[in-house]
């Protein structure tokens, strides 16, 4: 089997990096702290998921979101589901 040359030179970075990550990883050694390490019950992930819905401003427009944030010097960050944000699809 041939492959051109930039093919077979992407499929070797590829091979190497996905034998290089879980090396510099374990390098790495983070620790996620006692928040990002346990499970998080179902009634707090509610909550959580509540308070964000809340406190942030949702558009459901995108240019009006665009102009929104040229006024105020800000970004964009759309969020595109399929099915609903609380969780029941």
């Amino acid at each position: 089997m041939s492959f051109s040359r930039p093919l077979a030179f992407m499929i070797a970075a590829g091979l190497f990096a996905s034998s290089a990550i879980p090396a510099l990883a374990e390098d790495a050694k983070v620790d996620p702290g006692p928040e990002l390490s346990m499970v998080v019950p179902g009634s707090e992930n509610k909550t959580r998921s509540q308070r964000l819905a809340t406190t942030l401003p949702w558009y459901a427009d995108l240019d009006a979101a665009g102009e929104a944030a040229a006024r105020q010097g800000k970004l964009v960050f759309w969020l595109h589901l399929l099915g609903n944000i609380d969780g029941f699809t």
